[in-house]
């Protein structure tokens, strides 16, 4: 493809992209105003929940990215393996245990050890529960699908457990299920800049997503991944390993869906409660297809889910269901599949017509 050919495709791509979005934003005003209420007061209302600054619209998108990106990355890197890895949501949530265990009773006297002893043992365990997953799938031919999305629910209840009362991370006062709160020196608190209360957690979740996206398009590894996913016979015949490339992308999407909530008790709540995902590890799966599997493109895609989020509870005040929220997003991801089909179509199509150009006597 000629230079000319990548630019007018490029073009074709966001005319597409933006054609979609205007019919979407067009297609949800009809629904607002069908419900009975005031498109505009809803956007207004949305747009200050999620982008404004002096209300804190920008920090509360910010905060909410930050699982979204994360676990968007982890299971973009699993899909680009070939490993449909669901389970985003229990590593995340023994990312966060193992983070709380270590802020409440971690190395007490050595506070600059705090933050990165809880960040890694947050890691640490997502990838311990990732590999739990691998295990099953290469050793007890398990579907990966079904292992993720059960020992979800494996880890859920495990954390509910474990902050009950009267058990090991109920606070010490025994008096609502919840943990104590972590150690002051292992609380990531977050910056100012431009005005904004910017957290920490988003500035090393963008970082990852460029070393992975440098990694998985420019070296040996991200090939070997890439290659595995795509056909692990020619991989294997061009000295790749499948296997290796499978478990690779299984522990390092626990590691990064285990961070990010150890991130979360970190930099947001600074103590356990019940339901530390809120649904994160889920929604990350619509982030990923959103981003094209691109670990660059997750960046913007958990942006925007997590604008849309902030947005649904700021449209409540005028009446709208939060729930449409929800539908936004399950539109979003239909619009993006949709402008995919579309533009590989016009692709061919473009395709066989400079090739009858080419043959053209």
């Amino acid at each position: 493809m000629t230079r000319g050919e990548r630019v007018r495709a490029r073009a074709r791509d966001l005319a597409l992209t933006f054609g979609l979005a205007l019919l979407s934003v067009l297609a949800l005003g009809l629904v607002v105003l069908a419900m009975g209420h005031d498109p505009r007061a809803a956007l207004s209302a949305a747009l200050d929940s999620s982008l404004s600054i002096e209300r804190g619209g920008l920090e509360a998108t910010l905060k909410g990215a930050v699982p979204l990106l994360l676990c968007g990355l982890a299971v973009a890197i699993g899909f680009r393996a070939g490993v449909f890895n669901l389970g985003a949501e229990g590593q995340l949530v023994l990312g966060a245990v193992a983070a709380t265990a270590v802020g409440v009773h971690g190395p007490a006297g050595l506070p600059l050890l705090a933050i990165p002893a809880e960040l890694l043992a947050g890691a640490l365990a997502g990838a311990a529960w990732a590999g739990v997953a691998a295990w099953l799938k290469e050793r007890r031919d398990a579907p990966e699908v079904l292992a993720t999305i059960l020992l979800n629910f494996v880890a859920i209840q495990l954390a509910a457990f474990l902050i009950d009362i009267g058990n090991p991370l109920n606070e010490a006062a025994a008096t609502y299920p919840k943990s104590d709160a972590i150690d002051l020196s292992a609380e990531l608190s977050p910056f100012l800049f431009l005005g904004v209360q910017v957290p920490q957690g988003i500035v090393l979740a963008v970082a990852l997503a460029v070393a992975l996206d440098f990694a998985i398009l420019r070296t040996r590894a991200g090939l070997e991944v890439r290659l595995s996913g795509a056909s692990p016979g020619v991989a294997r015949a061009t000295g790749f390993s499948p296997l290796r490339a499978r478990c690779t992308a299984f522990l390092l999407g626990g590691a990064l869906a285990g961070l990010a909530g150890a991130l979360g008790v970190a930099g947001v709540t600074h103590r356990l409660y019940r339901g530390p995902g809120a649904g994160a590890g889920y929604t990350a799966v619509a982030v990923a297809l959103v981003a094209g599997l691109r670990p660059a493109w997750v960046v913007l895609a958990a942006l925007g889910f997590a604008a849309l989020e902030a947005g649904g509870q700021g449209a409540q005040h005028t009446g709208v269901p939060r729930a449409l929220a929800g539908a936004v997003s399950g539109l979003v991801v239909l619009l993006a599949l949709v402008q995919g089909a579309l533009a590989s179509a016009l692709a061919a199509r473009a395709a066989r017509r400079t090739a009858a150009l080419e043959a053209a006597p």
